[in-house]
């Protein structure tokens, strides 16, 4: 039997970032659109000269701006160049619905939906305000007299001061906020063990969260601790690749600093369960196979993680979210007596709508 040839990895082109101007394209757009919606007008399109017209702007500007929206998922464009913005499709396809029973009895069956009202809330965008030479200095202060941790903090600054082309480049607060309570965490001068951080998509919860791992995980390596030292759990392969090439990037960056460990990132994205009743069940069926019991610190040398990071939470509800939590608190369980004398292991979470966040723990 002849095996189907493997397609060749592509690697994805990295996409222009958004600037504010592009946002306030695409709120205007929305905005358009929902007035729309709300009058019962669902297959609308808006072109180019349109919506130039309406901002009062030079179509070239704005043609930049959709194409950079466009590459990023926010909108979709038609043969004709039209434009309909993600939050339109979302709310025609939802006009649509029909309750079906069987294959073919699509022009029989009523729609679920009768109308729409769309309300629309703004994009907070964090501000940025937070320097890091003073967010550094924050958690300086809460490390104590450990050498190693001060040597790794000091790297962990001058590598983002690499990366993101500044000198001091500043943090939002919710960033600031997660470096000054996670890294103490991971090193045990801190009680809590459970975090959660929320932020509107793109506002920089990844940095936020992995920062603080990847300065743990650093302090691991120069201490000559041996094993997986944090896993990352996302309900997404495509999520999951994503994450991985820009968690890559800071890794490497951190590399090329002077007395800086290289740091490793391991990929998990084969035999994917097909059914959504299994999705995240590959951290569960780990648990099950005694040949990964060195990512659990199961054989010598090898030490368990010090953390897990689930992200988008607000996907677990339910029996489902119900299974996914029963598999998180295995696995910390099995880290906590395969270390018994560490401090506890931690639990990150992430989430972009997540509700009910008491005052002064969202972003500022």
């Amino acid at each position: 039997m002849e095996h189907e040839p493997v397609p060749e990895a592509t690697e994805e082109a990295p996409k222009e970032p958004l600037s504010d101007q592009d946002f306030e394209i695409l709120n205007h757009l929305e905005d358009t659109e929902a007035r729309c919606i709300n009058f019962g007008i669902y297959e609308g399109w808006t072109s180019l000269p349109e919506l130039a017209a309406s901002l009062e702007a030079p179509r070239s500007g704005v043609s930049d701006a959709l194409r950079r929206l466009q590459s990023h998922g926010h909108l979709l464009m038609d043969e004709e160049g039209r434009i309909r913005s993600r939050m339109a499709k979302l709310a025609r396809e939802m006009r649509y619905v029909k309750q079906r029973f069987a294959v073919g009895d699509a022009d029989r069956r009523p729609y679920l939906v009768r109308s729409l009202k769309v309300e629309l809330r703004d994009r907070d965008k964090p501000a940025r305000d937070r320097p890091l030479s003073a967010v550094m200095a924050t958690v300086q202060a809460t490390v104590g007299d450990d050498p190693t941790a001060h040597r790794v903090l000091h790297g962990l600054e001058q590598m983002l001061q690499t990366h993101w082309d500044h000198e001091d480049p500043p943090l939002a607060g919710f960033q600031a906020r997660a470096l000054t309570s996670i890294f103490p965490a991971w090193l045990g001068r801190d009680a809590e063990t459970s975090f959660v951080i929320t932020a509107d998509t793109g506002a920089g919860k990844t940095e936020a969260a992995c920062l603080p791992l990847i300065a743990g995980a650093a302090c691991d390596r120069l201490r000559g601790v041996q094993g997986t030292r944090a896993a990352l759990v996302y309900p997404r392969v495509r999520l999951a690749a994503n994450q991985a090439q820009r968690i890559t990037g800071y890794l490497a960056a951190l590399a090329g600093i002077e007395d800086m460990p290289a740091l490793t990132l391991g990929l998990q994205n084969w035999q994917v369960p097909t059914t959504l009743a299994k999705i995240h069940e590959s951290l569960h069926q780990w648990q099950q196979n005694p040949g990964y019991g060195a990512l659990f610190g199961d054989l010598a040398p090898y030490r368990p993680p010090r953390a897990i990071l689930a992200d988008v939470i607000h996907l677990y509800t339910h029996v489902h979210g119900a299974q996914v939590g029963y598999a998180l608190r295995r696995a910390l369980a099995r880290w906590a007596l395969n270390a018994p004398h560490d401090p506890s292991p931690l639990a990150i979470g992430m989430s972009a709508t997540l509700g009910g966040i008491p005052p002064g723990c969202g972003p500022s």
